[in-house]
């Protein structure tokens, strides 16, 4: 875990795993955050070690759990419901049939495991988003 000091006090992130150390900056670590996937360097008076032995998706359902945040494991299916577009999401540390039906918009536009599922299913065409990534196509 990381703890950042900020204005309205310590806010913590993570948990992530030590990658490498930093050879340019002394007491400095490359990590990656086992919720967002994102590598940061961090000064090592920022991180705090999780007691016990754990693996990474233990951790990265605690972390979601913890901060009320939900990671998308995959997109699942997709359907049309009352004429919007719906993705199958599930979420990592979930079972499959926990999964949630979600409208296509801009939040879950520029997830990963949505490109994949288009990859997957490359005649699926995606309405059109204003300032979206996807702006432009025809449904």
């Amino acid at each position: 875990m990381i703890q950042r000091k900020t204005a309205i006090g310590i806010v913590p992130r993570g948990p992530v795993r030590v990658i490498s150390t930093n050879p340019d900056r002394p007491n400095t670590y490359v990590v990656q955050d086992l919720t967002t996937d994102h590598r940061l360097t961090v000064h090592a008076s920022e991180l705090y070690q999780f007691e016990g032995s754990y693996t990474d998706a233990e951790l990265k359902h605690w972390a979601a759990r913890n901060e009320g945040e939900y990671v998308v494991r995959k997109v699942a299916d997709h359907r049309r419901q009352a004429g919007n577009l719906q993705f199958l999401l599930l979420w990592e540390g979930y079972d499959d049939d926990e999964g949630t039906w979600t409208d296509y918009s801009r939040e879950i536009d520029g997830l990963a495991a949505l490109d994949a599922y288009i990859n997957e299913h490359p005649r699926l065409k995606l309405p059109s988003l204003r300032n979206g990534r996807h702006a432009g196509k025809s449904p």
